[in-house]
């Protein structure tokens, strides 16, 4: 049996049923203004049902639209964060952040803890994108990404949201700048040994210092931190260099043949004085003493486009002690029996390391590192006491 009041609440709701159907359809409403970015509407949309929530939260078909709301408020959150994983600049940035703001999802520091991530991922998404096989093209451009986008990221952040606040809050932005920074950072450790070229090498180099240099204006200026994360790396490459040219050594004086070597080429230019600055020729008459020699200019060559100033001893210590590895392998050769004119010969590449090789590798690598020399006495006490090397 309807009651009177139940008769009167169906009358009034019949009466004014295309008002309840429009209000029922909001939730629609709001999904349409989404689907075609109108993202202003639909939030307005959202502010008159949490209005309507409030005044009349009792009635179930209120709670059945905030409800219905809510979802389509979960896909409105969903596009402006989307947004900020994007390459978005500043302007689209703000109106992104406000959007965030009229839905009050976020406190104030998740809001800036959100954006911080949302723009991570997108930093992310563009160095997963490169192809890290080509360790060269991939380092320059992450050097790249991280000099262009960190900065605009940070001078965003710094845009959008008041310096002004906990400490906790201010310390977001700080936390995830060191982030990326020693993210760069380690990836150039791990990446650097893999160059083997120093051209290449003083190329990333410099990238790296002018980015350094540009997020010097936001506070990150990391240049001091590349010289022990590149340094060894250059060095490295000058190591492995010298001890391919010690391999080569070894690997063909077991198998060489000695010969008889022919009239010396005098080294002079046009003027008579001696030219230092080319190979002395006479030791392309013995082939191991040649190869040591070339990988040794190979690794010279590299190291030149960016010595390390602290690395000079290990250079001459690396040197000294291959030179002494060389001289100890030709004293345990010359207790082979030879014939007599292959014995004369291998003599004579004795007398040319002592008297032509060693004074010319420190010759060239004065032009390195000027005023360096290197110290031969106890490689020569070793090669003069070959039997025979003084006849």
């Amino acid at each position: 049996m309807i009651t009177c009041q139940k008769w009167d609440e169906n009358k009034k709701l019949l009466s004014n049923r295309e008002k309840v159907m429009t209000l029922l359809e909001i939730p629609k409403l709001m999904e349409t203004c989404l689907r075609n970015g109108n993202i202003d509407e639909a939030l307005d949309l959202q502010s008159f049902i949490h209005r309507l929530g409030v005044l009349h939260g009792d009635l179930k078909s209120v709670q059945s639209l905030t409800e219905s709301s809510a979802r389509v408020r979960d896909m409105i959150l969903t596009h402006p964060t989307d947004k900020l994983k994007s390459g978005i600049q500043l302007p689209e940035c703000l109106s992104v952040v406000g959007y965030l703001r009229r839905l009050a999802v976020y406190s104030e520091r998740d809001l800036r803890l959100c954006f911080l991530l949302c723009r991570e991922q997108w930093i992310i998404s563009l160095v997963e994108e490169m192809n890290q096989s080509e360790q060269f093209d991939y380092l320059k451009r992450l050097t790249d990404i991280h000099r262009l986008h960190l900065f605009d990221v940070i001078m965003q952040y710094k845009a959008i949201f008041s310096a002004e606040g906990p400490e906790s809050d201010k310390s977001l932005l700080t936390e995830w700048a060191l982030h990326r920074v020693t993210f760069y950072l380690d990836s150039l450790r791990s990446t650097l040994s893999h160059i083997r070229d120093g051209a290449s090498l003083l190329s990333l180099l410099e990238s790296s210092m002018y980015c350094g240099m540009s997020l010097g204006r936001v506070g990150l200026d990391f240049r001091t931190l590349l010289i022990g994360i590149f340094e060894p790396a250059i060095l490295q490459l000058f190591k492995s260099k010298l001890d391919d040219a010690l391999a080569a050594f070894s690997s063909h004086l077991e198998t060489h043949r000695w010969s008889a070597p022919t009239a010396r080429s005098p080294r002079v230019d046009s003027n008579g004085v001696v030219d230092n600055s080319v190979p002395p020729p006479d030791l392309a008459q013995h082939l191991p003493i040649a190869l040591f020699l070339n990988g040794y200019l190979s690794g010279l060559n590299e190291l030149r486009h960016c010595p390390p100033l602290r690395g000079q001893q290990r250079v001459v210590q690396w040197v000294h002690g291959a030179l002494e590895q060389l001289a100890g392998k030709l004293v345990r050769y010359a207790s082979r029996p030879l014939e007599p004119t292959q014995r004369e010969a291998f003599l004579s590449a004795c007398r040319d390391v002592v008297g032509i090789l060693c004074p010319y590798l420190s010759t060239s690598l004065s032009a390195i590192y000027p005023g360096v020399r290197l110290e031969f006495s106890s490689i020569v006490e070793s090669v003069v006491k070959i039997d025979g090397y003084a006849g």
